[in-house]
Parts: structure tokens; C-alpha cells; sequence
């Protein structure tokens, strides 16, 4: 399952989704948009986060997050088929997304 955060998240953010559906057997995977990710606002001034979030909320940071997924499914068709890989139970078909606001 791949889980995608939201604007200004990272993928240590909702955790706790990470930690119910690992539980349940699934295999999880956040993924991490840089651009559109917590550095956006980490290291603004409290009153220029919100212009610095909206700043990222654009075209280029979309399609790039779009791009994103497409890399991740490589890299983990190209573990999958690495011998010893944890991951070699899982296959193309049987993947799943999910994600929080600007990762839906």
C-alpha cells in the first residue's frame, strides 16, 4: 500500500495508518514529495507559513507528486525482484493507494 502525505507532510506523518494496516498484513510505503513536503514551511517564520504553503499548492508541485508514484512502483518492481528482497511476496497487481488532502 502506498500512502501519500499531504501538502506540508512528510511520511512520518500519519503514522498511525502506517502501523493499522501493517498489522492487518499489508506492506506500506509513504512516500516523501519533496517540494510539497513539511520543508515547505519547516523553516518559515510562524506568520509566512501559510503563504509558503500556498506557494507549493501549484501545477508544477502536482505533476511532480504525480511522477512520484510511478518512480516508487519501479523501485519496488526492481525489489521485488531482487533475490532475499521482503518484498519479493508482493507484485504489481497488488498494489494500493491511499493518501491525506494534496496525496489523494
Amino acid at each position: 500500500m502506498l500512502f501519500s502525505h499531504g501538502l506540508g507532510g512528510s511520511r512520518e506523518g500519519n503514522a498511525y495508518l502506517g502501523h493499522h494496516w501493517s498489522a492487518r498484513g499489508f506492506a506500506i510505503v509513504a512516500v516523501q514529495h519533496p517540494g510539497s513536503d513539511d520543508a515547505v514551511w519547516r523553516d518559515a517564520r510562524p506568520a509566512e507559513r501559510l503563504a509558503a504553503m500556498e506557494k507549493a499548492a501549484n501545477l508544477q508541485n502536482t505533476l511532480l507528486r504525480f511522477g512520484d508514484i510511478p518512480a516508487v512502483i519501479d523501485q519496488l518492481e526492481h525489489l521485488n525482484r531482487s533475490n532475499g528482497s521482503p518484498l519479493r511476496a508482493t507484485g504489481p497487481g497488488r498494489i494500493g493507494m491511499s493518501g491525506h488532502s494534496f496525496g489523494q
